[in-house]
């Protein structure tokens, strides 16, 4: 008698255990599953902002690439104290197209102005004058709706109309890059064609840059 309580003691402690063994077991698999999705959520934040750094270093090196040809760039010795980026409207039979007339005064169709940051007018002028923002041929159209000034005392120093969709621009000082990359036809080997429509990703830049000063010709 006493022999089947010894075992029937021992069976039940086996039992209390195994069934010990098999909720710690549980409750750590649980913790590692909690570890594991805080883990991949912290994984995720720290993807997202090395993509995000990432995005930016290419912006730069995109940006600082296009200082590397030497070539002249105008807009880099410009003596300005301020530069005025404009939302006006033009049209195929528009009179007069570019933001600033012969007679220094500004397009009367300007809808909407923004100041520029010193860093937008640093990265503007290296745009402008580097041989990357051109090389492409451009379509026969101009419409201009983005419009630049560069200012000193309030006068009008130089100005560059843009149009996007037509691949090109107007600009009130001769920039060499846009004639560094020519074509010539195989009838006539003497004569050389500038190709001074915009490049794609110049395309792509001008119509962020657009969009960031609010304007609604990006919009359209």
């Amino acid at each position: 008698m006493k022999n089947d309580n010894y075992f029937q003691m021992r069976k039940e402690i086996y039992i209390l255990i195994i069934i010990l063994c098999m909720s710690f077991s549980f409750c750590e698999t649980k913790k590692e599953q909690n570890s594991t999705k805080q883990s991949d959520k912290i994984n995720k934040v720290s993807i997202q902002k090395e993509q995000d750094s990432i995005n930016q270093v290419q912006k730069k090196k995109e940006v600082d690439s296009m200082a590397k040809v030497n070539i002249y760039n105008p807009f880099l010795t410009l003596d300005i104290d301020e530069v005025i980026a404009y939302d006006y409207e033009t049209h195929m039979d528009t009179e007069m197209p570019y933001i600033v007339d012969t007679k220094g005064k500004l397009n009367p169709t300007i809808v909407k102005q923004k100041v520029l940051t010193k860093q937008q007018v640093e990265t503007l002028k290296i745009f402008l004058g580097s041989t990357d923002t051109y090389g492409e041929t451009r379509a026969f159209c101009f419409e201009p709706h983005l419009g630049i000034v560069f200012y000193k005392n309030k006068k009008v120093v130089e100005h560059v109309s843009i149009c996007i969709s037509c691949r090109h621009l107007a600009s009130s000082v001769e920039i060499p890059a846009e004639s560094f990359k020519t074509y010539t036809f195989e009838s006539d080997s003497n004569t050389k064609f500038p190709l001074d429509g915009f490049s794609p990703k110049a395309k792509q830049f001008l119509f962020e840059f657009c969009q960031s000063l609010g304007f609604s010709y990006c919009n359209n």
